[in-house]
């Protein structure tokens, strides 16, 4: 809605414009030109018709240049701090970055899906300047509303593992598989069964655990399933087999391992270890 105070300020700009627009035509077609013919007169001109009937036009034009330049100037604002946000990640300044990400959001975007970006970065950022608790508290109610993506679905329940709520853990990488399975994004569903088999790890329930990560490294191998498939075949004694996995996941060009598989690695008995 319009700010009526600005509007008011901004009318005798628009009557002094008119003004000065008018008057230049009557210049350019005066009623005695040599170029017009006297009985016509000026307002007769065709001249001056298609110019009269500009005024209507430039008063939307007026409206709109009032209206657009407020949202471009919000979305220019915003998109500069989340360059700034973007920056400040990547020079691990997280804090900052959260910061960043927060004063964008406030501000806004024009397009949904930008916003939806900048959030699940803002999650990411919370989460690598330790504050997961503030993670959660920012997801859940999007995660209730129906309102959250399938990666920010992904990150609650994993945050929600973490925390060792097994069963909202359960609750929303459930919720994540199928939304994954509806969008048709298999890296996402790998990444939900992976901590759906997590939980179920953590509840003692080995087979269907078992078969969760299974799936999960077949369809989209990762280090957090990795690392719980193999926390799951050392909670059988099956050491050398564990390790075996981790390894063959690094051969394979997987990422860093964490630092729950470096965990692992250190209750290996010490002639099996290697440099993982």
């Amino acid at each position: 809605m319009m700010d009526e105070t600005r509007t008011e300020q901004e009318f005798p700009r628009l009557k002094k414009f008119l003004r000065l627009f008018s008057r230049d035509l009557q210049e350019d077609f005066p009623a005695e030109s040599s170029d017009i013919p006297a009985e016509k007169g000026l307002f007769n001109h065709p001249g001056w018709f298609a110019a009269g009937s500009m005024v209507p036009v430039l008063l939307l034009l007026w409206m709109l240049f009032r209206l657009i330049p407020g949202s471009l100037t919000v979305n220019a604002t915003s998109s500069l701090l989340h360059k700034e946000a973007r920056a400040a990640r990547a020079s691990a300044l997280h804090d900052i970055a959260a910061q960043r990400y927060e004063e964008a959001m406030a501000i806004g975007f024009r397009q949904a899906v930008q916003y939806r970006s900048v959030r699940l970065e803002y999650v990411q950022a919370l989460i690598d300047a330790k504050h997961r608790e503030k993670a959660r508290d920012f997801l859940v109610p999007l995660a209730e509303s129906g309102d959250a993506g399938v990666y920010e679905l992904i990150a609650l329940a994993n945050l929600m593992l973490e925390s060792g709520d097994t069963e909202n853990a359960l609750k929303w990488a459930r919720q994540a598989a199928d939304r994954a399975d509806r969008e048709k994004h298999p890296a996402a569903k790998a990444a939900a069964l992976g901590i759906e088999g997590g939980a179920l790890l953590s509840r003692r329930d080995i087979e269907t655990a078992r078969e969760k990560l299974q799936v999960s490294l077949k369809t989209q191998p990762s280090g957090d399933a990795a690392v719980r498939m193999a926390r799951l075949l050392y909670q059988e004694g099956k050491t050398a087999e564990a390790r075996s996995l981790l390894q063959r996941y690094l051969l394979a060009g997987g990422g860093p391992l964490s630092r729950e598989a470096r965990d692992l690695h250190r209750t290996a008995p010490a002639g099996e270890r290697s440099g993982l």
